[in-house]
């Protein structure tokens, strides 16, 4: 498992996820790139460091703004500093609100299940035309914070994971008390898309979002 914690990353040893996209808003500007030249500065641990971010379009060309209708790639940069561990590249992408957009997971066949060597790494996620879309995400905005694991892997047959998520719902407006968002994902070969590998599965999360409400008082 991996997750973002007071803005360095952590990784396990197995299965480690990288949560690169909070980085790109790290600093007080917003960017569409960001690298770390001293890699003790850099986000990671003994086993691997993040070097790198950015947003390119299909051209490789660093882009400040997005045109929904064209493919966008978001790529990561990382040092893999000890043999022996296997890494599972991943990006999340965050709305303004903090809501979680997707997420997405290296489907390389070359590293699934593999050991990297040390040496460095590039990794991109190459989101199609149309994935994104304009608009807000509802009425109520909130932050969630939790953790993402794999359940299973190559399962319920070879080529398939599945993950599952679960947040506490905060900051949330002055009449909530609170709520917990849950998912269930299963990842295919193919990571982007409706159609699966193998063909039959259903790609996008399945969310489960619990809104609570304060109890109003009896005569209010």
């Amino acid at each position: 498992m991996g997750a973002v914690q007071d803005g360095h990353a952590l990784l396990s040893s197995e299965d480690a996820h990288f949560f690169a996209g909070k980085y790109l808003l790290a600093s007080v500007s917003r960017t569409s790139s960001r690298t770390w030249a001293d890699p003790m500065a850099a986000p990671g641990n003994e086993v691997v460091r993040l070097r790198g971010v950015r947003i390119h379009d299909e051209s490789g060309n660093t882009t400040e703004s997005v045109d929904i209708r064209e493919r966008v790639g978001f790529e990561m940069v990382f040092d893999v500093l000890q043999d022996g561990h296997v890494l599972v590249p991943s990006f999340h992408v965050f709305s303004e609100a903090g809501t979680c957009l997707f997420a997405t997971l290296e489907v390389a066949p070359q590293w699934r299940g593999r050991a990297r060597p040390r040496g460095r790494f590039t990794s991109v996620a190459w989101i199609p035309g149309n994935f994104f879309a304009e608009g807000a995400l509802g009425p109520v905005s909130f932050t969630g914070r939790g953790e993402c694991r794999m359940a299973k892997k190559d399962f319920p047959e070879p080529g398939l994971s599945v993950f599952r998520c679960f947040l506490e719902i905060q900051n949330l407006p002055e009449d909530y008390v609170g709520g917990q968002l849950t998912t269930n994902t299963v990842v295919s070969r193919r990571s982007i898309g409706e159609v699966s590998d193998p063909t039959g599965y259903i790609q996008p999360s399945i969310a489960t979002i619990r809104l609570w409400k304060k109890r109003k008082s009896v005569g209010n």
